[in-house]
């Protein structure tokens, strides 16, 4: 069948162009009217993790249902110093200011102390806070959070304390870039 197929399509080029374009563009409309629109949405239904965040949501009021990131910070002079204190406490209120977010700090009297480094040569040096944003929120809104929180670490001028390094962390709020690979297969 094939055999004959490629003898056909030799001698007469022409046509098989026409005949391939047009089964290629017959698929491309099927593939329209058929296919499901895209989506954003990181939900799949079925799955134990939709089962986790369902029960989060029904019994939990959300907490811990959506997106995460961190705000981590390295101060020399230990995070308990007092103007390490102050500086990261006014940005820890400012996010805690921004719509629909949730802020547990190292400063927090009854979880907070297991948020500062407590072994090794950085004990009470590191510190890192949760940023939880509410069930719901888009890749691109959890990247857009990120963006206002290093705004707010510029803001403030934060990582010119000396000794204090102030970092937004965690993959809801980094910049996500397409590989390489990608870009080469995009070119040709």
């Amino acid at each position: 069948m094939y055999s004959s197929l490629a003898r056909s399509c030799f001698r007469h080029p022409w046509r098989g162009v026409v005949v391939w374009l047009v089964v290629l563009f017959l698929a491309l409309g099927a593939s329209q009217r058929l296919g499901e629109a895209y989506s954003g949405d990181l939900a799949i239904s079925g799955t134990e993790s939709h089962d986790g965040n369902d029960i989060l949501k029904r019994h939990f009021s959300g907490a811990g249902a959506g997106p995460a990131g961190t705000i981590v910070f390295r101060a020399e002079q230990g995070v308990d110093d007092p103007e390490v204190r102050s500086a990261m406490g006014e940005l820890f209120a400012r996010v805690k200011a921004l719509e629909d977010t949730d802020v547990i700090t190292p400063y927090d009297p009854f979880v907070g102390a297991l948020r500062i480094a407590r072994e090794g040569n950085e004990a009470g040096r590191i510190a890192y806070a949760d940023v939880s944003l509410p069930p719901g929120t888009s890749g691109t809104e959890a990247q857009d959070m990120g963006r206002t929180i290093e705004g707010l670490i510029e803001e403030l001028d934060l990582n010119s304390i000396e000794g204090l390094d102030v970092e937004v962390g965690g993959i809801w709020f980094a910049e996500l870039r397409p590989p390489e690979s990608e870009a080469i297969g995009l070119a040709f």
